[in-house]
């Protein structure tokens, strides 16, 4: 079924033609929620054209974003909360030579599972799109909770190199976030202690290639505690590799391990290859 395009309510703009030129100010409009102003340059029509659009987007919502994308971007989870963003284009006589800049903002909440106050969910995503490399560069951007925070720096193309950093200093809050969007009846791991991911994407975006560094202290799961977590991870669409795992026990104990698994488009299949290897001390 095809989707409503958002509703532009109240747009108001002055319009002046002169000299071959195009200039469209004081663009001001309703959208999804919030508030578009901006304004619209061309130079030289008949020449040597040159465009450039300026735009603000203040208070959207999120909720209305996720109602324009379909229910299934949403699962069951409503998020509450608004974007902001700042943004400017510019261009020639066509769009293969843009180059575009954005810094948005997100403060929104996700709302647990079970009832209680929402967490809070705040991001600032600083990027800049080169259409004649069709490269987005992130720059210094991140997204966090309270508790944990993801640090993206790097580029994203045909040829990525994209830096990520995912700090948490409570595993027990994303626990509990990933429990809104899982089905009932799913056994939480009764998950605490924290965790770092360093990792870099490389590759297309239609096969990347992900390779990281997981370290976890003071882990607890379902009862059972752990001093320390630390493994080499890599993934692509086809394949996911752990190694060098260890696992060391707060009291006594250290497990090593390996795993290997076959995947179909990010996915475990019925027909998947899997290895593990597990080596427990004497």
């Amino acid at each position: 079924m095809d989707k409503n395009p958002p509703a532009i309510l109240n747009l108001h703009a002055r319009y002046a033609l002169a000299n071959g030129n195009v200039s469209i100010s004081g663009i001001r409009a309703g959208l999804l929620g919030g508030q578009m102003t901006g304004s619209f340059n061309m130079r030289d029509l008949t020449g040597n054209t040159n465009s450039n659009l300026a735009a603000r987007l203040n208070s959207i919502s999120v909720a209305e974003i996720e109602g324009l994308l379909g229910p299934s971007t949403a699962g069951h989870v409503n998020v509450h909360g608004s974007l902001g963003a700042i943004a400017d284009a510019k261009w020639g006589k066509n769009t293969d030579d843009l180059v575009a800049h954005a810094n948005v903002t997100l403060k929104a909440g996700l709302p647990p599972a079970h009832g209680g106050p929402e967490t809070p969910l705040n991001g600032l995503i600083r990027g800049t799109y080169t259409a004649s490399s069709g490269v987005l560069s992130l720059a210094q951007s991140s997204i966090g909770t309270p508790q944990t925070s993801i640090l993206l720096d790097g580029s994203i193309s045909q040829q990525s190199a994209l830096r990520v950093r995912v700090e948490s200093r409570n595993l027990h809050e994303l626990e509990e976030i990933a429990q809104g969007f899982q089905a009932s009846g799913f056994k939480p791991l009764d998950l605490y202690g924290q965790a770092s991911l360093n990792a870099t994407v490389k590759g297309s975006t239609r096969y990347p290639k992900i390779e990281g560094q997981l370290t976890a202290s003071d882990l607890k799961v379902r009862g059972t505690s752990w001093k320390l977590l630390r493994a080499q991870a890599a993934a692509d669409p086809n394949s996911v590799r752990v190694e060098n795992g260890e696992l060391i026990s707060a009291t006594k104990g250290r497990v090593t391990f390996n795993l290997n698994s076959a995947l179909q488009q990010w996915a475990v299949t019925p027909a998947s290859a899997f290895a593990f290897g597990l080596l427990l001390p004497d």
